[in-house]
C-alpha cells in the first residue's frame, strides 16, 4: 500500500470475512489499497473459513470499501491492470461488510430499477465530520426534462429552490452541478445547500442538477466538449431563467462537479466566464489532455493565454490521489489574476468524501458571492 497523507497518527483496522461454501478468494476493493492481488487479498486465518487483513489507516481517513468475493477455485491476475477488468467479470461477486452496519447506499434510479448499490464505510476517529447530516429538504426539488436540439437527446434536470427565495426579493443565486441525480439524492446537497442558507452562510439559490443521457454520453462530454458547454449556457440555462428567476450576474453564478465533472465544470468557466463566475471542483480530472494522454495540464497551460481573469476557484483533492495537476492548475490561475484555493482531505476519489466536503466549498463560494 502506498503512503498516505494524514494530519494525524497511523492505526492498525483490521477487516474480516467469513466464506461461504463455494466460495474463493476475498479481495479488498477501496482506495487505502494500491495495488494488484497481492496487495488486496485476505488472508486464512488458521483453519477457519475466517479470512483476515490489517491496514494501516490515518486516523483522519473518511472512505468506502467493498469486499469482492470470488468463487471457489478462481485465481485472480497479480497485475492490478489486469486485476481491475476481472473485478467487474462473473468471476466473484462484490459484498459489502457484512460486520459493518455503516453503509453507503446509492438510490435505486426508477428508470434503471435493479437492486441498490452498497458499500462499506470506514469512519476512523478524526474523520471529516458531515455536520448537515440528516439535514431535512426545506426548500423544493422537482425533475424536470430537457431536450437539447446541440446534443440531439433529453435530458434529466432536478430543480432545487431553496429556502429563503422570496417573489418580490433579491434575486437568488444560480447553481448547476453535474452528475446532478448523485448529488441530488446520494450526496443529499439540495439538504446541504438549503441548511447552510437558513444559516446565512450561502444566499438563496437555484439549482440544476443536470443528469446526462448515459455513462458513455457522460465521459465523453465532460471532456472539455464544446457542444456540451454550448448546451448548458444557451440551452440549459435559458430554458430554465424562462421558468424560474435568478441571476444573470457570473459573479454569483455556481459551476460545480467532481472527476470529469470537475473538468467540465472548470471548462464551463474557461469557455462562458461570462456567464459562470464560480467553480467548485472536487477531485478534477485536469490531467487530461485531448491529443497526448501521456501529457497533463492541458487546460492549465492554457489559461495564461485564453483563460479569464475573475474566476474564483474551489478544488480539492483527496490524500489517496495524485494531486500534482490539481495544485499545478490553482498556482497557475491564481497567478493570472483569479481567486483559487486548494484543499485537501484524508480519503480518494470517493462520493462519500466529496459529500462530506461539499459544505466546505459552499462556505468558500458563498462567502465570495454573498451569503446573507
Amino acid at each position: 500500500m502506498t503512503a498516505m497523507g494524514s494530519n494525524g497518527p497511523m492505526q492498525a483496522v483490521t477487516f474480516r470475512y467469513r466464506r461461504q461454501p463455494g466460495e474463493g478468494p476475498v479481495l479488498m476493493v477501496s482506495g487505502f489499497v494500491q495495488g494488484g492481488r497481492s496487495a488486496r487479498e485476505l488472508h486464512p486465518v488458521g483453519d477457519t473459513e475466517v479470512v483476515a487483513r490489517t491496514w494501516e489507516l490515518p486516523d483522519d481517513y473518511l472512505g468506502t470499501y467493498l469486499f469482492w468475493v470470488g468463487k471457489e477455485g478462481v485465481e485472480p491476475p497479480e497485475a492490478f491492470e489486469e486485476l481491475l477488468p476481472f473485478l467487474y467479470g462473473d468471476a466473484g461477486r462484490p459484498v459489502p461488510d457484512p460486520d459493518n452496519d455503516d453503509r453507503f447506499v446509492y438510490p435505486v434510479d426508477p428508470e434503471h430499477p435493479g437492486e441498490p448499490f452498497v458499500q462499506s464505510i470506514v469512519r476512523m476517529p478524526a474523520s471529516i465530520p458531515e455536520p448537515l447530516a440528516g439535514a431535512p429538504l426545506l426548500g423544493t426539488l422537482a425533475e424536470h426534462r430537457i431536450a437539447s436540439a446541440l446534443l440531439g437527446d433529453e435530458r434529466r434536470v432536478w430543480v432545487h429552490e431553496s429556502i429563503g427565495i422570496e417573489p418580490d426579493g433579491p434575486e437568488p443565486a444560480l447553481m448547476v452541478v453535474f452528475d446532478g441525480g448523485i448529488y441530488a439524492h446520494l450526496l443529499h446537497t439540495p439538504e446541504q445547500v438549503d441548511a447552510l442558507v437558513a444559516a446565512g452562510e450561502f444566499p438563496p439559490t437555484v439549482t440544476l442538477y443536470c443528469h446526462f443521457a448515459d455513462d458513455a454520453a457522460r465521459n465523453a462530454e465532460l471532456q472539455c466538449r464544446d457542444d456540451f458547454a454550448a448546451f448548458v449556457a444557451d440551452e440549459l440555462v435559458p430554458w430554465a431563467a424562462q421558468r424560474w428567476r435568478f441571476t444573470t450576474d457570473p459573479q454569483r453564478t455556481v459551476v460545480a462537479g467532481s472527476s470529469l465533472g470537475g473538468l467540465g465544470a472548470t471548462w464551463m468557466a474557461f469557455t462562458h466566464p461570462d456567464r459562470f463566475g464560480n467553480v467548485i471542483a472536487q477531485s478534477p480530472s485536469y490531467w487530461y489532455h485531448p491529443q497526448h494522454p501521456e501529457q497533463t495540464n492541458w487546460l492549465a497551460e492554457r489559461w495564461p493565454a485564453e483563460g479569464p481573469t475573475s474566476v474564483r476557484c474551489y478544488v480539492e483533492m483527496g490524500d489517496l490521489e495524485q494531486q500534482d495537476d490539481a495544485r499545478h492548475f490553482v498556482d497557475v490561475v491564481t497567478r493570472h489574476g483569479n481567486d483559487a484555493t486548494f484543499e485537501r482531505y484524508c480519503g480518494g476519489h470517493d462520493f462519500l468524501a466529496w459529500r462530506s466536503t461539499f459544505p466546505r466549498a459552499l462556505r468558500w463560494t458563498g462567502e465570495r458571492i454573498g451569503a446573507r
